[in-house]
């Protein structure tokens, strides 16, 4: 038999007026925030320890197919941001998938992210290939030098910085 939860400290001798209003609160700060930084809490909520690292420290996150098993990087940009490595860790091409609509980039990272665990040989076949951006034609980007939290980081500087 597990023990009995206790409430958050905060919420001990609240009644349930009060508790409603705190959720009435709660609504209200959540609109204030975009729906950019949304849509970033939510992708940051849905990586691993690692894959937050590398998002924070490097603007990608690695994930492996779900079908093949394949490592492909996700970079934090709206156009070809999708690297698939080969098993020597040589990219073999940019992958391009994304919504035809205006949505925001982390909600779009995030499908791109489930799409290739769960759904990738469909996700594949929608994709556009670009082979022009193989390892053997061009070289991989530079790593991102100076991490700075994607929180942190106004819209306009979110775009220029990852783009």
């Amino acid at each position: 038999m597990n023990p009995p939860r206790l409430a958050p400290r905060a919420l001990r001798g609240r009644t349930l007026a009060d508790l409603g209003q705190l959720l009435v609160l709660r609504q209200q700060l959540n609109s204030i925030v975009s729906p950019d930084q949304r849509a970033i809490n939510l992708l940051i909520e849905n990586l691993t320890a690692v894959q937050r690292l590398q998002l924070v420290s490097h603007g990608y996150f690695d994930i492996n197919g779900g079908k093949s098993g394949k490592r492909y990087r996700i970079w934090f940009r709206t156009l070809q941001n999708v690297e698939e490595f080969d098993a020597d860790g040589r990219r073999v091409c940019i992958w391009c998938f994304h919504p035809s609509t205006a949505v925001p980039l982390g909600d779009v990272l995030l499908a791109q992210k489930i799409a290739l665990e769960l759904f990738e040989p469909c996700a594949i076949k929608i994709a556009r290939k670009h082979l022009a951006f193989a390892s053997h034609v061009a070289p991989l980007p530079p790593p991102i030098s100076r991490a700075t939290p994607l929180a942190l980081m106004p819209r306009a500087a979110n775009s220029a910085r990852w783009a």
